[in-house]
């Protein structure tokens, strides 16, 4: 996946968390949220998120093993283990 997309995605989290927040302030809690406490609360959901695109996409291989044992899916094909059985060559 291009970094470009894993940016559109934590600024799409990051929105969607200040819509939802926005929603709560107006409707459930009915009070006002000063300013500076809703922006460090973006702050920390779209580093939270950028790490965890950017995790998620360099251990992609890992996951898809992974679900692969869990679910009993064959979408990669794991090979069969090398064994040596020669003199060593060094």
């Amino acid at each position: 996946m291009d970094n470009k997309y894993l940016f559109l995605f934590s600024v799409y989290t990051t929105v969607l968390f200040f819509i939802a927040r926005m929603v709560e302030m107006k409707f459930v809690k009915q009070e006002l949220i000063p300013l500076k406490f809703i922006i460090s609360d973006l702050l920390v959901v779209f580093g939270c998120s950028i790490a965890a695109s950017y995790g998620y996409t360099f251990s992609s291989g890992f996951f898809g093993n992974f679900m692969n044992f869990v679910t009993e899916n064959k979408s990669a094909e794991i090979g069969a283990p090398e064994i040596f059985t020669n003199v060593p060559e060094f």
